[in-house]
């Protein structure tokens, strides 16, 4: 997309605030983007220590009871 951009900019397509409002609006979604995947990759460790601890603490009352 940005070298299309730049193409549009160098034709006079599009403005130099036109390219800036793109390229920030891009930046945007890539952090939203990435803020999805951690929240995905937070929630799925957070998963897997409960089931972790369940295990364990279960483990432990097979154990010794």
């Amino acid at each position: 997309d940005l070298k299309r951009w730049t193409k549009l900019v160098a034709a006079g397509k599009l403005s130099k605030q036109g390219l800036v409002d793109l390229v920030q609006a891009r930046k945007a979604v890539a952090e939203l983007a990435a803020l999805t995947a951690a929240g995905k990759t937070q929630a799925a460790v957070e998963r897997f220590r409960k089931g972790l601890l369940d295990l364990i603490i279960d483990s432990v009352f097979t154990v010794f009871l």
